[in-house]
């Protein structure tokens, strides 16, 4: 006889929604292609053991020089599309978003160092790549008068693309004081020098 004070053990009928909803998802995580890093579509076995989308093992082994052999596996394809015919299983395990933060912060750290050395050492292109990056917060902290500063240096060097952008902040005081007149003039200038694609009015 089972004493009042212990629980009655779950059968899987009584499995909640949430517990079955979790188990999938570790099953999805088990089947996740290591170079896509998401649920592959046409699922190989390679000789390491590990699961991959064709395509993807294909280009790496044409990349690297590498010839890891693979054989198709259709079970693993039932598997997999009936996980996503639940429609249970979380996006990033079909959208392949499961690079974590902290690998994320260092491919960013890499990039930034990369470009800001490009941009010192008088790339025009990695100037403007930097000050982009400087306005939109990427890879580095959101800093619209520095933007402005990479972008006057660029635009220094001649470069359309840079005085189209100095028109741009000085229009929208955007990393400077706002100047209408020495804006619009600044985008004309740009416009009549062959870049007026290249000339982003923010504010229109």
């Amino acid at each position: 006889m089972m004493d009042e004070g212990m629980s009655k053990p779950m059968n899987a009928g009584e499995m909640s929604v949430t517990d079955s909803d979790d188990i999938l998802n570790k099953i999805a995580a088990e089947l996740v292609c290591k170079l896509s890093l998401k649920l592959p579509t046409d699922p190989v076995i390679a000789n390491d053991g590990c699961i991959y989308e064709k395509r993807e093992l294909v280009a790496s082994n044409s990349d690297s020089g590498d010839s890891i052999e693979y054989k198709p596996c259709s079970q693993i394809k039932r598997v997999i599309d009936l996980l996503l015919d639940s429609g249970k299983i979380d996006d990033k395990y079909i959208k392949g978003s499961l690079v974590d933060d902290s690998q994320e912060k260092d491919t960013n750290a890499h990039n930034y160092s990369s470009i800001r050395s490009k941009a010192e050492g008088g790339d025009v292109d990695s100037m403007i790549e930097l000050a982009e990056l400087y306005l939109n917060g990427k890879c580095t902290d959101k800093d619209e008068n520095t933007a402005y500063r990479w972008f006057k240096r660029a635009s220094e060097q001649d470069c359309e693309t840079g005085i189209a952008r100095v028109g741009d902040c000085l229009f929208a005081g955007i990393g400077v004081e706002q100047d209408y007149q020495e804006g619009y003039m600044t985008l004309v200038e740009s416009a009549n020098e062959g870049g007026g694609e290249k000339v982003y009015l923010f504010l229109i």
